[in-house]
């Protein structure tokens, strides 16, 4: 996956995707990733201040010293979809479409933030017409981008099989026995039973208007990161395997799947500290060649799938320029909102609805 090799990283702390664009479409994480939570949902539209106010709730969260997880919008990557506040057992969601939530409990647990009474109503409607035209554009758009991805992963499929065909499960399962042998097999004095939950799938990459972007922040966060160096397409069939091992030990594990294919990028093992990805890498711990893990067949795979591996790269080049199409239209499209917005009134709502999160939460169910 050559394209991919050209991920971008984002400057921001603790942060990662909750959807990814897929082959398969739009694929939401929301819901695995925030039904624990008590939830604010916020309704509006673009531009209208939704981002705007989570920010400001992770850095007032961050000024308290208290733990902030930034969810960005997996095709605006510097947009906010999400805000998660675990030590208050709260996220504040961007509730809107395609990830579409509601109050699972309004009023009794949940709270339903409407930015659109601060709408000018009259104005909008005197645009519907062009509002309606910019919509329709865009989902046009994201049809043949959805398309296209169909395409390229289906030719990413072609070099995996290639691959398969000369990948040895038991050196693969050797290796990953050894890096584990090396570290203990439970934290100290503690049964995996008993520890909290993680989520099993966190998006770390995404797919965007701005191209493939990702966040370091588990590569910051672990003691020992794993490089895997993937020149044939291996790392599916390897991550399978440490799966498989890591189900077998009864361990914690956190994927963070690809866009587009939505394979394992990175996988995650919070007891151990120790992180596998075949992300680009700064500053590796480990380098594993998955070379190691394929038989004689492996020779001559670069050569029969350069045509499929060229032609995957080709149509990720203009799904890159589909999605800046649809940035340059989600743009004008929020001119309209941002015009119609009294930002002075979400401002003063955003500080009320701070107030409220941060001497309340804590004492909430």
């Amino acid at each position: 996956m050559s394209f991919f090799d050209s991920f971008r990283t984002l400057p921001s702390e603790n942060a990662y995707f909750a959807a990814l664009n897929t082959a398969r479409g739009f694929q939401s994480c929301f819901s695995s990733l925030f039904s624990p939570y008590r939830t604010y949902v916020i309704k509006g539209g673009p531009g209208s201040g939704k981002s705007t106010l989570m920010k400001k709730i992770a850095a007032k969260a961050e000024t308290l010293g208290l733990p902030c997880e930034r969810y960005y919008c997996s095709s605006d990557t510097s947009s906010l979809d999400a805000v998660a506040l675990p030590s208050l057992s709260l996220a504040v969601l961007d509730g809107t479409a395609p990830h579409t939530v509601e109050p699972y409990c309004p009023g009794a647990r949940d709270r339903l933030i409407d930015l659109t009474v601060f709408w000018d109503k009259a104005y909008l409607s005197a645009h519907r017409v062009d509002i309606l035209l910019l919509n329709q554009a865009i989902a046009k758009v994201y049809e043949e981008v959805y398309t296209l991805m169909g395409a390229a992963a289906k030719l990413e499929e072609t070099v995996q099989k290639a691959a398969q065909d000369a990948f040895c499960e038991d050196k693969a399962d050797a290796v990953i026995r050894r890096f584990f042998l090396r570290r203990k097999t439970r934290p100290a004095g503690r049964s995996f039973a008993l520890l909290p939950a993680i989520a099993p799938v966190r998006p770390i990459a995404a797919f965007g208007t701005d191209g493939p972007v990702m966040f370091d922040t588990r590569q910051k966060e672990a003691a020992t990161v794993v490089s895997l160096q993937d020149v044939h397409d291996a790392s599916p069939l390897f991550f399978a395997r440490l799966i498989r091992y890591l189900d077998k030990q009864g361990c914690r594990y956190e994927v963070s799947p690809l866009p587009l294919t939505e394979q394992t990028g990175e996988l995650y093992c919070p007891d151990f500290s120790l992180l596998f990805t075949v992300l680009p890498c700064q500053e590796p711990t480990v380098t594993l060649n998955l070379d190691r893990m394929l038989t004689d067949r492996g020779r001559g795979i670069l050569r029969r799938t350069r045509t499929a591996r060229r032609m995957s790269e080709e149509i990720c080049e203009l799904i890159a320029g589909r999605l800046s199409h649809i940035g340059r239209l989600h743009d004008e499209l929020e001119t309209y909102y941002i015009a119609a917005t009294d930002f002075a009134g979400v401002d003063a709502y955003t500080e009320m609805l701070i107030e409220e999160i941060f001497s309340l939460s804590r004492y909430s169910v």
